[in-house]
Order: structure tokens, then C-alpha cells, then sequence
């Protein structure tokens, strides 16, 4: 079974925080938090609705998790619609998971050929690149 997990930027500092979404207050004033996957809720952190990504249940070629809103560069030779191209990873809730770049997509399953550059947060300038040279 897929390990079911989301990340968030913390409004408080900046940080990502994995764990588990939930959203309270009084109505009208909820606010996002996200309860860390080694905590209770009783150490929530606010985050930015807008940042918050899905795990993907897959990892890079480094062994790190890849999230929904990633950056991904897959430059391992392997063929010329996916080779040294950035991509974002996205999610479609009747396809799921996949990499889309300004020419091609890539599917999970090649996601482990790929490795985890940045997040179109942090950096946002490398989605606007493409291709690598």
C-alpha cells in the first residue's frame, strides 16, 4: 500500500513540514495546517494552502520522496523526448501522477530516472527553463 502523505510550506518560517492536512477555525476563518507525520496535533503548523502537494508514493534517483509541484531533471541518456528536460510533476484525478514538460510528459514509472531539482515555490525559474543545455 502507497504511503499517504502531503507537504506544506510553513507560514511561520518558510520550512516544509510532510504530515497530514487539516483545515480549522471558526467558520469563515479556518486556516490550513498540517500535522507532522512524527507528531500529534498538537504541533500543527500553518501553512500556505497554495504550496500544499501530494506524495507521490515514488522517489528520485537519489532515494528522495517526490511530491506533487516538484521539479524534476531526467538526463540519463535513455531517449530524446525525455532527456535532459525539466519536469513538473503534476497530478489529474483521472490519470494521476505524471511529469509534464513544455514539450513531452513522462509517467511514474520513469520518475526514478529523474532527480529532484527544486519546486516550482522555491524556485520557480527552472519551470521556465525546459531544457537543460
Amino acid at each position: 500500500m502507497r504511503e499517504i502523505l502531503f507537504r506544506g510550506k510553513c507560514i511561520a518560517n518558510g520550512e516544509w513540514v510532510q504530515g497530514y492536512p487539516c483545515r480549522y477555525g471558526w467558520i469563515g476563518k479556518e486556516k490550513d495546517y498540517i500535522i507532522p507525520d512524527y507528531a500529534s496535533a498538537l504541533y500543527t503548523a500553518e501553512i500556505d494552502p497554495e504550496t500544499v502537494g501530494q506524495y507521490t508514493g515514488l522517489t528520485d534517483m537519489n532515494g528522495n520522496k517526490i511530491f506533487e509541484g516538484d521539479l524534476c531533471l531526467c538526463d540519463r541518456n535513455i531517449s530524446k523526448h525525455i532527456d535532459k528536460k525539466i519536469f513538473e510533476i503534476k497530478f489529474d484525478p483521472e490519470a494521476g501522477f505524471f511529469g509534464e514538460s513544455d514539450t513531452s510528459n513522462i509517467c511514474p514509472s520513469d520518475f526514478y530516472m529523474c532527480e529532484i531539482i527544486g519546486n516550482v515555490f522555491d524556485t520557480p525559474e527552472l519551470s521556465k527553463a525546459g531544457e537543460m543545455p
